[in-house]
Protein backbone atom coordinates (compact mmCIF):
# COMPACT_ATOMS: atom_id res chain seq x y z
CA UNK A 1 0.00 0.00 0.00
CA UNK A 2 3.21 2.39 -0.29
CA UNK A 3 6.38 2.15 -2.90
CA UNK A 4 8.88 3.60 -0.29
CA UNK A 5 9.79 2.40 3.46
CA UNK A 6 12.26 3.58 5.86
CA UNK A 7 13.87 0.76 8.11
CA UNK A 8 12.26 0.61 11.34
CA UNK A 9 8.97 1.69 10.60
CA UNK A 10 5.86 0.20 9.73
CA UNK A 11 4.01 0.00 6.46
CA UNK A 12 0.17 -1.72 5.71
CA UNK A 13 0.58 -4.94 2.97
CA UNK A 14 -2.79 -5.94 1.58
CA UNK A 15 -3.52 -9.29 0.09
CA UNK A 16 -6.66 -10.19 -1.91
CA UNK A 17 -7.82 -13.54 -3.40
CA UNK A 18 -10.93 -14.17 -5.62
CA UNK A 19 -12.00 -17.40 -6.15
CA UNK A 20 -15.07 -19.56 -6.11
CA UNK A 21 -17.53 -19.35 -3.41
CA UNK A 22 -17.56 -23.63 -3.08
CA UNK A 23 -13.66 -23.20 -1.50
CA UNK A 24 -12.37 -22.60 1.55
CA UNK A 25 -8.87 -20.16 1.87
CA UNK A 26 -6.59 -19.94 4.45
CA UNK A 27 -4.35 -17.05 4.42
CA UNK A 28 -1.15 -16.57 5.92
CA UNK A 29 -0.91 -15.61 9.75
CA UNK A 30 1.99 -14.27 11.83
CA UNK A 31 3.57 -17.74 11.93
CA UNK A 32 4.09 -18.12 8.20
CA UNK A 33 7.75 -16.71 6.32
CA UNK A 34 7.32 -13.33 5.58
CA UNK A 35 11.03 -12.81 5.07
CA UNK A 36 12.66 -9.91 4.54
CA UNK A 37 9.80 -8.32 6.70
CA UNK A 38 8.55 -9.15 9.91
CA UNK A 39 5.05 -8.66 10.73
CA UNK A 40 3.51 -6.74 14.05
CA UNK A 41 0.01 -6.92 12.79
CA UNK A 42 -3.21 -8.16 10.76
CA UNK A 43 -5.95 -7.59 9.62
CA UNK A 44 -8.76 -10.20 8.07
CA UNK A 45 -11.98 -8.92 6.19
CA UNK A 46 -15.37 -10.71 5.83
CA UNK A 47 -16.20 -13.01 2.72
CA UNK A 48 -17.66 -10.83 0.10
CA UNK A 49 -19.60 -13.59 -2.38
CA UNK A 50 -20.90 -11.79 -5.77
CA UNK A 51 -22.19 -14.10 -8.65
CA UNK A 52 -20.71 -17.27 -6.96
CA UNK A 53 -17.13 -15.05 -6.97
CA UNK A 54 -16.04 -14.96 -3.36
CA UNK A 55 -13.46 -12.17 -2.58
CA UNK A 56 -11.15 -12.31 0.58
CA UNK A 57 -9.04 -9.65 1.50
CA UNK A 58 -6.39 -9.09 4.62
CA UNK A 59 -4.03 -6.37 5.25
CA UNK A 60 -1.04 -6.92 7.04
CA UNK A 61 1.29 -4.07 9.00
CA UNK A 62 5.35 -5.15 8.68
CA UNK A 63 8.42 -3.74 9.45
CA UNK A 64 11.77 -4.24 7.61
CA UNK A 65 15.69 -4.26 9.19
CA UNK A 66 17.09 -4.44 5.89
CA UNK A 67 19.17 -2.04 3.90
CA UNK A 68 18.63 -3.59 0.56
CA UNK A 69 17.34 -0.94 -1.90
CA UNK A 70 14.54 -3.31 -3.32
CA UNK A 71 12.71 -5.58 -1.01
CA UNK A 72 10.05 -8.28 -2.67
CA UNK A 73 7.37 -10.43 -1.36
CA UNK A 74 4.78 -12.78 -2.32
CA UNK A 75 2.54 -14.80 0.22
CA UNK A 76 1.41 -17.86 -0.22
CA UNK A 77 -2.63 -18.67 -0.21
CA UNK A 78 -4.47 -22.37 0.25
CA UNK A 79 -7.92 -23.53 -1.21
CA UNK A 80 -9.38 -26.40 -0.25
CA UNK A 81 -11.94 -27.59 -2.57
CA UNK A 82 -13.82 -31.43 -1.87
CA UNK A 83 -10.77 -32.49 0.27
CA UNK A 84 -8.29 -31.33 -2.15
CA UNK A 85 -5.58 -28.68 -0.89
CA UNK A 86 -3.51 -26.18 -3.41
CA UNK A 87 -1.37 -23.52 -2.71
CA UNK A 88 -1.90 -20.18 -4.76
CA UNK A 89 1.57 -17.79 -5.24
CA UNK A 90 0.39 -14.02 -4.93
CA UNK A 91 2.13 -12.13 -7.31
CA UNK A 92 5.21 -10.74 -6.15
CA UNK A 93 5.46 -7.14 -4.80
CA UNK A 94 8.23 -4.60 -4.80
CA UNK A 95 9.16 -1.94 -2.23
CA UNK A 96 12.43 0.72 -2.31
CA UNK A 97 14.08 1.88 0.76
CA UNK A 98 14.34 5.54 1.23
CA UNK A 99 17.59 5.42 3.13
CA UNK A 100 17.88 8.83 5.07
CA UNK A 101 21.95 7.95 5.40
CA UNK A 102 21.67 9.36 1.75
CA UNK A 103 23.98 12.43 1.70
CA UNK A 104 25.79 12.38 5.15
CA UNK A 105 29.52 12.62 5.22
CA UNK A 106 30.97 9.95 6.92
CA UNK A 107 31.89 10.03 10.64
CA UNK A 108 36.23 10.52 11.52
CA UNK A 109 36.48 8.61 14.18
CA UNK A 110 38.99 10.43 16.85
CA UNK A 111 41.00 8.46 19.18
CA UNK A 112 41.16 8.28 22.72
CA UNK A 113 43.39 6.16 24.83
CA UNK A 114 42.78 7.90 28.38
CA UNK A 115 42.58 5.14 30.71
CA UNK A 116 39.25 4.23 32.41
CA UNK A 117 39.79 2.77 35.78
CA UNK A 118 37.28 -0.12 35.72
CA UNK A 119 35.39 -1.43 39.15
CA UNK A 120 36.41 -4.75 40.32
CA UNK A 121 34.29 -7.30 40.31
CA UNK A 122 33.55 -10.23 42.66
CA UNK A 123 34.96 -13.55 41.13
CA UNK A 124 32.09 -15.63 42.79
CA UNK A 125 33.47 -18.95 41.15
CA UNK A 126 36.43 -18.55 43.08
CA UNK A 127 34.62 -17.74 46.20
CA UNK A 128 32.40 -20.51 45.81
CA UNK A 129 36.11 -22.88 45.25
CA UNK A 130 37.43 -21.42 48.45
CA UNK A 131 34.14 -21.89 50.64
CA UNK A 132 34.03 -25.51 49.45
CA UNK A 133 37.24 -26.09 50.22
CA UNK A 134 37.20 -24.82 53.97
CA UNK A 135 34.57 -27.00 54.41
CA UNK A 136 35.80 -30.49 53.17
CA UNK A 137 38.90 -29.42 55.45
CA UNK A 138 36.90 -28.35 58.16
CA UNK A 139 34.90 -32.03 57.79
CA UNK A 140 38.23 -33.97 57.47
CA UNK A 141 39.32 -32.42 60.61
CA UNK A 142 36.03 -33.22 62.36
CA UNK A 143 35.75 -36.62 61.41
CA UNK A 144 39.33 -37.22 62.32
CA UNK A 145 39.66 -35.04 65.62
CA UNK A 146 35.97 -34.40 66.45
CA UNK A 147 35.83 -36.21 69.51
CA UNK A 148 39.01 -34.68 70.70
CA UNK A 149 38.14 -31.62 69.81
CA UNK A 150 34.59 -31.66 71.62
CA UNK A 151 36.39 -33.09 74.81
CA UNK A 152 38.47 -30.59 75.10
CA UNK A 153 35.63 -27.67 74.22
CA UNK A 154 33.93 -29.11 76.92
CA UNK A 155 36.99 -29.24 79.19
CA UNK A 156 37.55 -25.53 78.41
CA UNK A 157 33.90 -24.84 79.18
CA UNK A 158 34.17 -26.44 82.84
CA UNK A 159 37.39 -24.84 83.61
CA UNK A 160 36.38 -20.81 82.41
CA UNK A 161 33.21 -21.54 85.12
CA UNK A 162 35.16 -22.27 87.29
CA UNK A 163 37.36 -19.34 86.49
CA UNK A 164 33.99 -16.99 86.69
CA UNK A 165 32.89 -18.92 90.20
CA UNK A 166 36.55 -18.21 91.90
CA UNK A 167 36.71 -14.57 90.67
CA UNK A 168 32.79 -13.92 91.70
CA UNK A 169 33.96 -15.36 95.26
CA UNK A 170 36.93 -13.44 95.57
CA UNK A 171 35.48 -10.47 95.00
CA UNK A 172 32.60 -11.21 97.33
CA UNK A 173 34.83 -12.28 100.09
CA UNK A 174 37.14 -8.62 100.16
CA UNK A 175 34.03 -7.31 102.22
CA UNK A 176 32.48 -9.70 105.02
CA UNK A 177 31.75 -6.71 107.49
CA UNK A 178 28.47 -4.28 107.91
CA UNK A 179 25.55 -4.23 105.85
CA UNK A 180 27.31 -4.14 102.38
CA UNK A 181 29.11 -7.63 103.96
CA UNK A 182 25.53 -9.37 104.42
CA UNK A 183 24.61 -8.72 101.60
CA UNK A 184 28.26 -9.76 100.00
CA UNK A 185 27.91 -13.04 101.79
CA UNK A 186 24.36 -13.53 100.74
CA UNK A 187 25.53 -13.05 97.25
CA UNK A 188 28.39 -15.38 97.48
CA UNK A 189 26.22 -18.15 99.13
CA UNK A 190 23.92 -17.79 96.09
CA UNK A 191 26.95 -18.32 93.70
CA UNK A 192 28.02 -21.15 94.89
CA UNK A 193 24.70 -22.39 95.07
CA UNK A 194 24.43 -21.33 91.67
CA UNK A 195 27.68 -23.40 90.58
CA UNK A 196 27.09 -26.46 92.25
CA UNK A 197 23.97 -27.52 90.74
CA UNK A 198 25.62 -26.97 87.27
CA UNK A 199 28.18 -29.16 88.55
CA UNK A 200 25.71 -31.45 90.08
CA UNK A 201 22.63 -31.44 88.17
CA UNK A 202 20.77 -31.00 91.84
CA UNK A 203 18.47 -28.24 92.78
CA UNK A 204 21.07 -27.11 95.48
CA UNK A 205 19.10 -23.17 94.91
CA UNK A 206 16.14 -24.80 96.91
CA UNK A 207 18.19 -26.89 99.28
CA UNK A 208 18.23 -25.81 102.69
CA UNK A 209 21.52 -25.96 104.99
CA UNK A 210 20.59 -30.02 106.36
CA UNK A 211 20.07 -31.10 102.74
CA UNK A 212 23.04 -29.38 101.24
CA UNK A 213 25.14 -31.34 104.29
CA UNK A 214 23.28 -34.81 103.33
CA UNK A 215 24.39 -34.71 99.71
CA UNK A 216 27.59 -32.99 100.58
CA UNK A 217 28.58 -34.83 103.66
CA UNK A 218 31.73 -32.40 105.53
CA UNK A 219 32.07 -31.28 108.85
CA UNK A 220 33.49 -28.13 107.55
CA UNK A 221 31.40 -27.35 104.88
CA UNK A 222 28.06 -27.68 108.07
CA UNK A 223 30.13 -25.20 110.32
CA UNK A 224 30.75 -22.85 107.02
CA UNK A 225 27.04 -22.75 106.18
CA UNK A 226 25.94 -22.77 110.08
CA UNK A 227 27.87 -19.74 110.81
CA UNK A 228 27.14 -18.39 107.34
CA UNK A 229 23.42 -18.62 108.36
CA UNK A 230 23.67 -17.19 111.21
CA UNK A 231 25.29 -13.95 109.89
CA UNK A 232 22.68 -13.91 106.73
CA UNK A 233 19.57 -14.90 108.85
CA UNK A 234 20.38 -14.38 112.31
CA UNK A 235 21.97 -11.01 112.21
CA UNK A 236 25.01 -12.70 114.51
CA UNK A 237 28.11 -11.20 114.09
CA UNK A 238 31.45 -13.69 113.05
CA UNK A 239 35.20 -13.42 112.94
CA UNK A 240 35.25 -16.66 110.71
CA UNK A 241 33.25 -15.38 107.28
CA UNK A 242 36.14 -15.60 105.06
CA UNK A 243 37.55 -18.69 105.99
CA UNK A 244 34.00 -19.79 105.79
CA UNK A 245 33.65 -18.83 102.35
CA UNK A 246 37.32 -20.34 101.58
CA UNK A 247 35.68 -23.63 102.63
CA UNK A 248 32.48 -22.72 100.08
CA UNK A 249 35.57 -22.30 97.98
CA UNK A 250 37.37 -25.67 98.57
CA UNK A 251 34.16 -27.73 98.33
CA UNK A 252 33.33 -26.21 94.74
CA UNK A 253 37.05 -26.88 93.52
CA UNK A 254 36.71 -30.50 94.65
CA UNK A 255 33.45 -31.19 92.86
CA UNK A 256 34.95 -29.57 89.84
CA UNK A 257 37.79 -31.73 89.49
CA UNK A 258 35.77 -34.75 90.45
CA UNK A 259 33.68 -33.99 87.87
CA UNK A 260 36.54 -33.08 85.38
CA UNK A 261 38.19 -36.61 86.40
CA UNK A 262 34.36 -38.39 85.33
CA UNK A 263 33.48 -36.71 82.12
CA UNK A 264 36.96 -37.38 80.67
CA UNK A 265 37.02 -41.07 81.85
CA UNK A 266 33.43 -41.33 80.34
CA UNK A 267 34.57 -39.61 76.72
CA UNK A 268 37.18 -41.81 76.54
CA UNK A 269 34.93 -45.06 77.42
CA UNK A 270 32.61 -43.99 74.85
CA UNK A 271 35.35 -43.69 72.16
CA UNK A 272 37.43 -46.88 73.00
CA UNK A 273 33.68 -48.67 72.63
Amino acid sequence: MTDTIQVGKPFEYALSFRHSFQKEVFFPDTSSQFAPFQVVAQRFFSTQTTNQVSLDSAVYTLLSFETATRQTLRLPVWTIDRGDCTLVMSNADTVFLNSTLLGVKKPVLQTDTEIVPLRSQINFPLILLITISILLFVAGIYLLFGDALSRQWQLFLMFRRNRDFRRGLLRLSRETAGTKGVENIEKALILWKTYLQRLERKPFLTYTTKEIIDNLPDEALAEALRQIDSVVYGGQASVDLKASLEILRNIADQTYQKQREAFVKKTMTTQNT
